[in-house]
């Protein structure tokens, strides 16, 4: 089927992959990691990265996130500022298929350098790595809608979410 940019995130666009990407058959998962991050909790949790207070747990390398309102109290500002963010941020995240990822027995995994200025995640270069694990089932001409093909689209999908949290 045509797929159209329209339906996708900034995050998700074409030129964030790799050349090993197979762009159409993992398209419905990027259409579903959109729907993701587009949900009240998705967006909750990102707002409290982007814009919440944070602390550093004593003893820890961790931080503590405080959301500055509560899921209920945010509002369609509160959503744009947020896609808004994720925007900026696809502008400097490219997304690559890793083989090494497979020994390693993880999915998806993200590399990040904080801005030595201002110690900033975001507006700096991320690099999300996908295990083959996920790509190569969708690469496969089987039926669309088979259970194994669907398991790993949304398989794809949550990682992906995952990962950007990561980079957030």
């Amino acid at each position: 089927p045509p797929w159209s940019a329209a339906e996708i995130h900034p995050l998700f666009l074409e030129d964030r992959f790799c050349q090993e990407m197979p762009y159409d058959a993992v398209f419905p998962a990027l259409k579903l990691a959109t729907r993701l991050i587009s949900t009240p909790q998705a967006t909750y949790y990102l707002h409290a990265i982007f814009f919440g207070v944070n602390r550093a747990v004593p003893d820890l390398i961790a931080e503590e996130l405080h959301p500055i309102r509560a899921m209920s109290e945010l509002t369609a500002r509160d959503r744009e500022l947020v896609w808004n963010e994720l925007a900026v941020m696809a502008c400097d995240t490219r997304i690559v298929v890793r083989e090494e990822l497979r020994q390693k027995c993880l999915l998806g995994q993200t590399r990040y350098k904080p801005s030595l200025l201002t110690g900033d995640r975001r507006r700096t270069p991320s690099l999300i790595f996908i295990t083959p694990e996920l790509i190569d089932p969708l690469r496969q001409h089987e039926k669309f809608m088979s259970d194994f093909r669907a398991r790993n689209v949304l398989s794809l999908a949550i990682t992906l979410v995952h990962e950007i949290a990561h980079a957030a």
